[in-house]
């Protein structure tokens, strides 16, 4: 007499879950746990850590949010340990004090922006003040960049001037 049930036979692919039918959604859902365990071996997870995902900032909201918002100029990029010492000529101040030259203390990591390279290109910078140290550091959460990407943030922020006077009503009226 055999010891196996007698509506299972050992030649079928899902002779090995007694009595639990192996179905396509079930082959589906093994590859996707192999797949996530996988990519949370491999370190993925980190890398996901610095997404700036939803909601994304509008520029209006990273301009009140900033301290200063400069276009400058990347004249030197000097690598300390875990920081960046980032020399900038400033070209135009939208918000902050007027400065010609400043230095950024940013940090070094990939969650933050990464000035090696950059000499010579002109940035939008969103910069917020260390109140302890009084050192700035750029923002990096998705705002900024060379000022050839950023024409949309900075026509915006370019008309600021002229509208902040004014008042303006928006909705629908019943």
């Amino acid at each position: 007499m055999s010891s196996r049930p007698a509506n299972i036979r050992l030649n079928r692919p899902d002779a090995l879950f007694t009595g639990v039918p192996f179905c396509n959604m079930t082959r589906r859902l093994i590859a996707r746990i192999l797949f996530c365990t996988v990519l949370v071996a491999c370190g993925f997870g980190e890398a996901l850590a610095c997404m700036y995902g939803p909601p994304y900032r509008t520029v209006c909201q990273a301009y009140a949010q900033a301290d200063s918002v400069i276009i400058g100029e990347v004249k030197d990029v000097q690598t300390r340990g875990s920081e960046q010492v980032v020399s900038l000529k400033v070209n135009k101040i939208v918000k902050g004090q007027a400065r010609r030259q400043l230095v950024l203390l940013q940090p070094l990591s990939p969650c933050d922006c990464v000035f090696a390279g950059k000499e010579g290109q002109k940035l939008l910078l969103y910069l917020n003040r260390n109140g302890k140290t009084g050192r700035y550091q750029a923002s990096a959460e998705g705002m900024g960049g060379p000022v050839e990407r950023e024409q949309e943030n900075l026509y915006w922020l370019n008309n600021l001037t002229g509208t902040r006077r004014r008042t303006r009503i928006s909705g629908t009226v019943r």
